[in-house]
């Protein structure tokens, strides 16, 4: 659903929000995002495979918050 879509793509926005910083090249932080939107995907895709819409928007919420709050 369109709406679901938005709730992940907003999830999306708050873990690269949460993990870029303005005073560093993008050249140093690419290697950490690539590596954390993998995780994020192979999370994402487990969800996918094993419930429901509703389990995959939880986990995309719940990854975002806890990229979040791994930031220092």
């Amino acid at each position: 659903s369109q709406a679901a879509a938005k709730d992940v793509r907003a999830a999306v926005m708050r873990v690269v929000r949460a993990l870029v910083r303005p005073d560093l090249p993008m050249s140093v932080q690419a290697p950490r995002l690539m590596s954390v939107w993998q995780v994020m995907t192979q999370e994402l895709s487990r969800a996918a495979e094993a419930g429901t819409l509703e389990a995959v928007l939880q986990d995309a919420a719940l990854f975002a918050s806890q990229v979040e709050q791994s930031i220092p």
